[in-house]
């Protein structure tokens, strides 16, 4: 049996290009501990162009990880100091929406960044692979089912 999550819908202007209007999804993710506790829901990008996710060193410092490696990443931009050094790992999950629905317990491949000024990005590999993502920006609606 699946469960049908609300996304947010974030559409603000871009701060340096008032002319250009910011879309995004988004939706809550709390993450397994070291303690068996979940974290303290954050609201995480939903990008559906990010192979895997991408975590924060505050939030994922303190939960349970499986280490699959060390990699790096890199942007748009392919200069050796645009490169950002990375845990490849695997990473236990809850998602929830604003009214309350949350799903089970999902594991997914993700990076985890030895950084905390990087975004909460939920990426495809384990995730969105296997959930049904709609939404009309149009209409105001989205959601994420799985």
């Amino acid at each position: 049996m699946s469960t049908r999550l609300t996304l947010r819908i974030d559409r603000h202007p871009d701060p340096d290009d008032p002319t250009l209007v910011l879309t995004r999804l988004l939706a809550w993710v709390s993450f397994l501990t070291v303690d068996g506790k979940l974290t303290e829901p954050e609201l995480a990008i939903v990008d559906t162009g990010a192979p895997l996710s991408l975590i924060p060193q505050d939030i994922w410092q303190n939960c349970r990880y499986l280490k699959l490696g060390d990699d790096v990443i890199r942007g748009v931009v392919p200069k050796p100091e645009c490169e950002l050094p990375v845990i490849d790992g695997l990473v236990a999950c809850v998602l929830q929406d604003d009214a309350g629905r949350m799903s089970g317990l999902l594991t997914v491949r993700a990076y985890l960044a030895y950084a905390e000024d990087v975004p909460l990005v939920l990426g495809f590999s384990s995730l969105l692979d296997r959930a049904d993502v709609r939404f009309s920006i149009e209409r105001g609606e989205a959601c994420l089912e799985i």
